[in-house]
């Protein structure tokens, strides 16, 4: 407590404000009393025919104003005392007017305890004035917040809107994952966006989208094995994985991964029938924190994305199996249409389908 007293009273001594509360007393004092420097004269303004240093007292006035403004109603209340001290010898000792002495001194006191409750009460308006503006800039500041929320809400939904219409107006699986992943990276102002399925005959990763990622870099990227990366990990454990800063722990991606520049990211698994078939991969190359509706939003779409992934591939399988049926029709109709021998054909009940004859 002891040393926190001397470093304000140092503070004060190096403020130059306090020197000048200092020099303006001094002049007071040398001219309430101009013997220290001319024992034969009686006042500075005698050549003005004032003799009975009104004047001088009204001078204290000066250096009482400037210390209650700049340092506070304690410092003014201080000022005053040695104001009063410096006057009050002339009065008692040395002027021959001691009446008018005594009534000029206190009306000095009196007009120096107004101007301290005056700047007092200027003070404590202007602290109220702070304050209130304070108060109104925070709520400010809250409303700004709430209305950005709000709109980043807004984008969100809107953006998760136009992918889900994306995802289910297109059976094309390539054509609407790069469209939904430009939606998500404009959106979520990522510098990197990528979205891997999984090649299940080597377990490797295979780069079905990439975005802010060098083209010389996907080659390496699509060797990715879900073992040792940080994409890799979303297969293994099937849950989201978060990287805010991969400066507190370099082991957390692999060397191709720190070669894309991903140092911020987040990897959501893309589900198909209860498996992760993929992942959705957002990522910056600055560290960045992803707030929990980010992630529940990229969650959200990584599920719908899973989905559009089945539907695809069940659309795929269907083609397929038509396609195959559609060979095994014509080559049936080949046979059947040049036999060499007469075919009859019939249903179960012995009805007559179709006849080929040589």
């Amino acid at each position: 407590m002891t040393g926190q007293k001397v470093s304000r009273r140092l503070k004060i001594l190096r403020d130059p404000r306090f020197w000048i509360v200092c020099i303006m007393f001094a002049f007071c004092i040398l001219f309430q009393y101009p013997q220290i420097l001319l024992p034969n004269t009686t006042s500075f303004f005698s050549f003005l025919g004032l003799t009975r240093h009104a004047v001088e007292r009204i001078l204290f006035l000066m250096p009482i104003g400037y210390a209650t403004f700049v340092f506070g109603t304690a410092a003014g209340l201080i000022s005053l005392a040695i104001s009063a001290v410096a006057m009050f010898p002339r009065v008692f000792l040395i002027s021959q007017y001691f009446a008018d002495a005594l009534l000029e001194t206190i009306g000095v006191i009196i007009i120096g305890v107004l101007i301290i409750i005056w700047f007092d009460s200027y003070r404590k308006e202007k602290e109220h004035e702070h304050q209130a503006k304070s108060k109104l800039e925070i709520a400010d500041q809250q409303l700004q917040s709430v209305f950005q929320m709000t709109r980043r809400n807004e984008e969100r939904l809107w953006a998760l809107n136009e992918i889900s219409a994306m995802l289910s107006q297109s059976l094309e699986l390539d054509e609407v994952l790069k469209a939904a992943a430009e939606e998500i990276k404009q959106v979520m102002s990522l510098d990197i966006v990528l979205i891997f399925l999984l090649d299940r005959d080597n377990n490797n990763l295979r780069v079905s989208v990439h975005l802010g990622v060098k083209k010389e870099l996907v080659s390496a990227l699509n060797g990715l094995r879900i073992d040792e990366s940080f994409v890799g990990r979303v297969f293994r454990t099937g849950k989201t994985n978060l990287i805010e800063d991969v400066n507190g722990d370099r082991d957390l991606i692999s060397e191709i991964e720190k070669r894309a520049g991903i140092y911020a990211g987040i990897a959501v698994p893309l589900r198909a029938k209860g498996n992760v078939v993929g992942a959705l991969v957002g990522a910056m190359q600055t560290p960045r924190q992803f707030p929990a509706e980010e992630v529940e939003l990229l969650t959200t779409i990584g599920g719908q994305i899973g989905m559009a992934i089945e539907n695809a591939s069940c659309y795929q399988r269907e083609c397929i199996a038509a396609e195959m049926a559609l060979a095994s029709e014509k080559r049936h109709r080949e046979i059947f249409e040049n036999a060499h021998d007469a075919i009859w054909v019939h249903d179960m009940e012995g009805n007559k389908l179709g006849v080929s004859c040589f």
